[in-house]
């Protein structure tokens, strides 16, 4: 468990036992009231998402709300938070230099009615990409020659490793070759599979440039459900409870 995660779940707590201590009203909008003021004090882009997203599951006026882009928005976030970058040699001839490869953990199905449904509306930008390191080159390009190094002498390990390098740029040209042969839809998931770091916030800046002005609306519509004292509580709760942290 993160810091992050510690300090909000402290905050939660400090909350509900407010909460518990005050009228045992109006809990439901004190629930709602808190997603909705932590997601207007949020920083990180993904978080504001989620609270707002969580909100909208949680309303008793999901008739009025725009469901599908509610689910759609959530499950791409839950994605982001749940893909790591994994740090790894570049390929097995050059194992000593490491690059941050990220794969992202889509928490859907890799289809193309879901690339249509939940990334197609947002996605536009190209991105950097691994090859060597591909689902698709270890399936339809494996590498079998793995010849130990060290019972070549001088000259025989240049020539190995002049080869081996020309093979492996090779390899990498007939991947990238293959990725544009594909559908949009797979060759997406399949660069996505193995994007370079910068590529992986380029794409996630992407999808929150995208979805934070279409929620904005339904938070508008949400807040509208509690009623303003409730929210004057609720405000007032979170803030003692962050000023708590604060001094602790």
């Amino acid at each position: 468990m993160s810091e992050q995660d510690i300090e909000e779940g402290s905050q939660l707590d400090r909350f509900a036992s407010s909460s518990m201590r005050g009228p045992k009203r109006g809990i439901y909008q004190q629930l709602l009231a808190q997603l909705l003021i932590k997601a207007n004090r949020a920083n990180d882009p993904l978080i504001k998402i989620f609270c707002i997203c969580e909100a909208a599951l949680m309303s008793r006026i999901r008739k009025k709300l725009p469901m599908n882009l509610v689910q759609a928005c959530y499950l791409v976030a839950q994605s982001f938070k749940s893909t790591e970058i994994r740090t790894v040699s570049q390929s097995f001839l050059h194992h000593k230099q490491m690059i941050d490869v990220v794969r992202m953990a889509w928490v859907f199905p890799e289809t193309e009615e879901n690339y249509n449904d939940f990334i197609a509306s947002w996605h536009g930008v190209g991105l950097f990409y691994y090859p060597y390191h591909t689902p698709l080159r270890h399936k339809k390009h494996p590498i079998s020659d793995r010849l130990g190094v060290s019972i070549f002498g001088n000259l025989e390990w240049r020539e190995y490793y002049n080869k081996t390098a020309a093979f492996i740029e090779g390899l990498v040209d007939k991947v990238e070759k293959d990725l544009d042969e594909l559908p949009e839809w797979q060759g997406f998931y399949e660069r996505t599979s193995a994007l370079g770091k910068r590529s992986f916030f380029v794409l996630q800046g992407e999808f929150t440039g995208w979805a934070l002005p279409k929620l904005l609306e339904t938070q508008a519509t949400i807040s509208d459900e509690i009623d303003p004292k409730i929210w004057s509580e609720t405000l007032s709760a979170v803030s003692k409870a962050e000023r708590e942290d604060k001094d602790i």
